[in-house]
């Protein structure tokens, strides 16, 4: 019995161990990447407007502000990857630092991406006329591939989407008091 109990603590150690290793080496490949968030404002009812932020890896709000003849913007393809070439480019187009965050907050808000992503995509709701549209998104680096995989977390204005994931939600809200400033 007591050599059985010693087997059971000693898995349970092990088990331990591999789990908690295998959770720091998800938090360093999300640690690893250029580009966290973005938030993209779209609208022509009155007037051509194409603004938003990335948010950097080292916590820099980073601005941007399109006209219709300047830069055009580097969506993710239909299903949600973007090249790391192609986010450079975007970084690239911001004009200004306008907020920076501290690394802690920005560590916490990173950790929520993973459960984010899972969370199912509402079908596009057509709700208002002449707001365009806002898109709240998180962004995951494959390094294997050299590219980004959009989370999608909210798109709000004359289409309403939504990721029904609670961290989601919870993004969401973070990246709206940051516009806010």
């Amino acid at each position: 019995m007591l050599i059985n109990n010693y087997y059971m603590k000693t898995k349970f150690l092990i088990l331990s161990v591999l789990v908690f290793f295998s959770s720091c080496k998800s938090d360093l490949v999300l640690l690893n990447q250029k580009v966290y968030f973005e938030m993209h404002s779209v609208n022509s009812a009155w007037g051509f407007h194409n603004s938003g932020y990335l948010i950097d890896s080292v916590g820099n709000v980073l601005s941007f502000e399109l006209s219709q003849k300047s830069y055009a913007w580097n969506d993710p393809d239909s299903l949600g990857f973007i090249s790391a070439e192609a986010m450079d480019i975007n970084v690239s187009r911001c004009n200004s630092v306008i907020q920076k965050l501290d690394a802690d907050s920005l560590a916490f808000y990173v950790r929520k991406i993973p459960a984010a992503s899972l969370g199912k995509i509402s079908k596009p709701e057509q709700v208002m006329s002449d707001a365009g549209g806002k898109s709240y998104s998180a962004f995951i680096y494959d390094a294997k591939k050299d590219r980004y995989k959009r989370v999608l977390l909210k798109i709000w204005g004359d289409w309403m989407v939504t990721n029904d994931a609670p961290e989601a939600q919870q993004l969401y809200l973070w990246m709206n008091r940051i516009g806010m400033r």
